[in-house]
């Protein structure tokens, strides 16, 4: 399958997913959280692994959510969700966004990160799943050329240059760590990250603060902010 055919299939995955099988791994991670009397003030990442009769498997991380002092109960469980499939060049994965900007991570991506990163991992799927351990947030900035768009991508470990897509969505093409950044892209993860602290003031500022606005935001500024693994 080409991208676009492997996008409509990890989409009606995640349909069924939703339907019947969400709801449950909410519940075993919060009964799991319980059990092992993790302390509530713990992010505890748990990665939930799924393989639908499409071929697709998935990795599902449930987490505290970032903006939240202490964990209450299912409903202070933060969602990201990660298809990923085999592609010639290697495994690809998908990560859907709650803003419905989907991305697609190239292998490339991943294999950068394992030798800049250190890790020395040899498992394909062990890369993927450390990758998004760590960086379950990503920003990004669009850049018009001639002919096509540029992107940006700012993740707690680095950075994605890629490219917009005809249909929307955003093919990340490569992982670059900050110290490798142009001065280009330092500046653009300078704008980006200013624009997100003005964004989460003017929400917090307001006298009717939408507080699940306030929450995602605030969650995107902890989940790319460098220099902290996600526990």
């Amino acid at each position: 399958m080409n991208d676009h055919e492997s996008i409509k299939s990890v989409l009606q995955d995640w349909k069924i997913i939703q339907g019947s099988k969400l709801e449950r791994l909410g519940n075993d991670y919060d009964s799991e959280r319980r059990k092992r009397r993790i302390s509530k003030n713990a992010a505890y990442s748990v990665c939930f692994s799924l393989t639908m009769k499409s071929g697709n498997s998935w990795f599902i991380f449930m987490s505290k959510a970032p903006s939240l002092s202490r964990y209450k109960d299912i409903r202070s469980v933060n969602l990201m969700a990660v298809a990923y499939y085999h592609a010639p060049d290697g495994l690809r994965a998908v990560k859907l966004n709650l803003s419905g900007l989907m991305t697609v991570f190239t292998w490339q991506v991943f294999s950068s990160y394992n030798e800049k990163a250190g890790l020395n991992l040899t498992e394909p799927e062990d890369i993927v799943e450390d990758f998004f351990h760590t960086n379950g947030y990503f920003e990004s900035r669009l850049t018009d050329n001639a002919g096509s768009t540029s992107t940006l991508s700012i993740c707690r470990s680095g950075m994605l240059p890629g490219e917009m897509q005809p249909d929307g969505w955003i093919m990340a093409k490569d992982f670059i760590s900050r110290d490798e950044a142009s001065q280009e892209q330092k500046e653009t993860e300078e704008e980006i990250l200013k624009t997100l602290q003005k964004d989460i003031e003017d929400e917090l500022n307001k006298p009717d603060t939408d507080r699940d606005h306030y929450n995602f935001l605030t969650d995107l500024m902890k989940g790319i902010s460098p220099d902290k693994r996600r526990d």
